[in-house]
């Protein structure tokens, strides 16, 4: 009995992106004449590397360009905005690029800085001849890091706004605003912060983020991972928006430190929306696998690190005939992965408004992500790698899918119920043993050492007596089961849910739904789908749910990577249900499509009897729900992110979205069709958790915690004069800052050039060495 061709077409359409592995077909799986042979074919085809995957296609002559004003109109300047981020109680991160009219140019701009006063007129601000307490001084910007100036402002006052700007002494920069952290002994009644993840250029504008920059009282944002896409231009992937698929740069899948450069420009300098919340408040980011290549990880040594999308040697090159690069998934050599994780870790550093981490992270030297931010009394904010520090090939390469490649044989549901079928004891071996497998000790996501850390971080914020601990953990550690569409029916209105069972049914005996039936067999054996975040990792995860047990007041897991909104009670060791331990909060892609473009289209003939589109989507997200005990809220709809408001008492969660026209509509038309400054949108739930109450997360009836402003900040229209300050002054210029790209420089409160705590480490490993 040969699989036929319509039910492959579906297997890799469906799962691209659900799974995220991106199981490839094989002539295995085309040929396969028997159960045996399909599942053999299968397993085999999961193991291997993708025919999916985005080609390079980059000749071997191309080279990556460097971004000049003559890109711009031919004036220099700042068209990349401004940012800051990992605020501490004394000190900020500031940032800007500043584009040059040639490649050689090694220039000095100038910093400004100043307390947020009220009884300083708002234009004086940042004017030194005006302002005595502007702290100011010039910094070089330069090719070696892509003139980016990256400053640790030090000798800052705690829970302080700020704002701040940059000028050429011709032109300035944005005006930003930022803050800092307040103090662990200071009393802190609330705190106010946003949530992103998965950002994918060509499939929509950053609504999101535009969205995000109105919220009202915003402390700080952070970015659970994906903020960027490695694959080129080529692919049919994500691809909504034509125009930003065009100038996207370079057109080619991204492995060197130019490409990463020049991805953090597109997404940067093309994207008002993330330029406006990236000047609005100070950001904490971590990364999850596309920053750096998909599905990438690492356990410290050149043999252990590697990724789904990394081809050091590539079978083909630029000459090759088509289909020997469709077959091969490239067409030029990626070189060795640590090298590209570098370039790409350099990159990320030199565009983000990040203090330079402790240590390293596996193979990759330059840096490590690791970020603690202590909130005054009421938070404690932890994020580090969770990829190439101590991250093994497996289960990361897996696919639960094709281990249930059975279902795309056998088309009779009705028997995935029967204790005595061949079908049931089939699936439930094999959920006994993909159960076995993500729960074996050996495979790790973090390691003992991070693990470990956490647990010191939690344990002091325990004992200082926060009521909130909150690990950016990347992906999402929530058990996520697919939905079962055999019992989907229960939730439709009762009038049709005979029409709506026959259909779901009649769906599901259908040849090509092989992918659907495999979801109703992991449903009904309880079988999480993605291998690639914790679910892939139980062991690790039943520790860490252990640490926020015992070592938390109550803690919260912020994920993303998923591309839809969830959010999760976490039991005890991470099972389907028990005692709840933690809450784990999971942001919706900005624009990256998850479950719903692929559900919607198999449902949608029935939409009439569920009462429209939305009623489609009810369907999914209850459907979800229900096998999914933990779950308190999902939706497959819409693109967006969550906010939340945090006091001594409660930690509230909204979700907003954006509809699917918006997303992918412009600023201009998006705005115009609101009427108002940002585009349309909605509030899909409202949650609480309560410090009392471990792990604790109820819906609400109203959604009105997180208030919008219909005007942008005053502070960021603040005039900046643009010629340089002369004179020492107060505050003085002293001496131009110099090398201060993705490492920052450290600004001390008198202007001059400190030494950060990692560039004292090293200098004292060096003495070490030396002796």
């Amino acid at each position: 009995m040969k699989i036929v061709l319509s039910a492959v077409a579906v297997l890799v359409s469906s799962l691209t992106t659900p799974t995220k592995a991106d199981v490839p077909v094989s002539p295995g799986m085309l040929n396969a004449e028997s159960m045996e042979e399909f599942v053999a074919a299968a397993k085999e085809a999961g193991s291997g590397r993708p025919n999916t995957r985005q080609v390079r296609r980059r000749n071997q002559s191309e080279e990556p360009k460097v971004l000049l004003a003559s890109d711009f109109g031919g004036s220099p300047g700042f068209y990349h905005g401004v940012a800051s981020g990992d605020p501490l109680e004394d000190a900020v991160i500031l940032w800007t690029r500043y584009t040059p009219e040639s490649a050689d140019d090694v220039l000095e701009i100038e910093y400004r800085i100043a307390e947020v006063d009220p009884d300083i007129p708002l234009d004086d601000h940042l004017d030194p001849s005006k302002n005595k307490d502007v702290r100011y001084g010039l910094v070089v910007v330069e090719p070696e890091s892509d003139w980016v100036a990256k400053l640790d402002v030090t000798g800052l006052k705690s829970g302080t706004h700020y704002v701040f700007a940059f000028t050429d002494g011709d032109v300035s920069s944005d005006v930003g605003m930022t803050m800092t952290a307040p103090d662990d002994k200071d009393e802190t009644d609330e705190l106010t912060y946003a949530v992103f993840s998965c950002s994918h250029f060509s499939n929509g504008y950053f609504h999101s983020y535009d969205i995000a920059s109105t919220i009202e009282d915003l402390d700080f944002w952070v970015h659970v991972g994906d903020y960027i896409y490695e694959y080129g231009t080529y692919g049919s992937y994500a691809t909504a928006v034509p125009d930003r698929n065009e100038m996207t740069l370079p057109e080619w899948e991204i492995s060197e430190l130019q490409d990463y450069r020049l991805r953090h420009a597109t997404y940067v300098g093309n994207d008002e929306g993330l330029r406006n919340l990236r000047k609005r408040a100070p950001m904490m980011a971590t990364w999850d696998d596309h920053e750096l290549t998909n599905n990438a990880y690492g356990m410290g040594t050149y043999e252990t690190t590697g990724g789904e999308n990394h081809e050091e040697v590539c079978p083909a090159n630029s000459t090759s005939p088509d289909a020997d690069k469709r077959a091969a998934g490239c067409d030029r050599d990626e070189g060795p992965a640590d090298v590209r994780y570098n370039n790409a870790a350099r990159g990320y550093m030199e565009w983000m408004p990040l203090r330079r981490g402790p240590g390293t992270m596996g193979v990759i030297t330059y840096t490590s992500l690791t970020q603690v931010i202590e909130w005054g009394d009421l938070a404690t904010f932890v994020t580090f790698d969770t990829r190439v520090t101590a991250r093994s090939a497996e289960p990361t390469l897996a696919s639960v899918f094709a281990e249930f490649g059975a279902a795309y044989v056998w088309n009779n549901v009705t028997a995935y119920f029967d204790e005595t079928s061949v079908e049931k004891q089939t699936f439930d071996g094999v959920a006994a043993s993909v159960k076995e497998k993500i729960n074996d000790p050996q495979f790790s996501m973090i390691g003992e050492e991070q693990t470990d850390f956490l647990q010191d971080v939690f344990k002091k914020s325990k004992k200082s007596g926060k009521p909130w601990q909150i690990f950016a953990a990347a992906t999402m550690m929530g058990p996520n089961v697919p939905p079962n569409m055999y019992t989907m029916s229960a939730n439709a209105p009762a009038e049709s849910q005979a029409d709506v069972q026959a259909y779901m049914e009649g769906l599901l005996a259908s040849s090509s739904a092989g992918f659907f039936r495999a979801a109703v067999a992991m449903a009904n054996t309880q079988t999480t789908w993605n291998r690639d975040d914790w679910n892939g990792f139980g062991h690790e995860r039943a520790n860490i749910l252990d640490v926020c047990k015992n070592d938390a007041n109550n803690a919260i897991i912020l994920g993303g990577d998923l591309h839809d909104s969830w959010a999760w009670t976490l039991y005890e060791g991470g099972s389907m249900t028990g005692t709840p331990v933690a809450v784990n909060l999971g942001a919706p892609g900005v624009t990256s499509p998850g479950w719903g473009p692929y559900l919607y289209p198999a449902i949608s003939p029935i939409e009439g009897l569920l009462g429209g589109p939305d009623g489609v989507y009810n369907l999914i997200s209850d459907g979800f729900e229900d096998v999914n005990p933990g779950l308190v809220y999902g939706s497959t709809k819409d693109k967006g992110f969550f906010a939340v408001k945090a006091t001594k008492e409660t930690h509230t969660t909204e979700y907003f979205h954006v509809d699917a026209t918006n997303t992918v509509s412009d600023y201009a038309t998006a705005r115009s069709s609101s009427g108002k400054i940002t585009s349309d949108f909605y509030c899909g739930a409202s949650l609480v958790t309560y410090a009392d109450e471990q792990g604790s997360l109820e819906k609400q009836a109203d959604c009105d915690v997180i208030t919008f402003s219909a005007e942008r900040p005053a502070e960021l229209s603040i005039s900046v004069p643009a010629s340089f300050t002369s004179g020492e002054g107060k505050k003085g210029k002293g001496k131009p800052l110099v090398n201060c790209g993705g490492n920052a420089c450290v600004v001390k409160k008198n202007g001059k050039q400190g030494k950060s705590k990692n560039d004292k480490k090293e200098k004292k490993k060096k003495k070490k060495g030396k002796k």
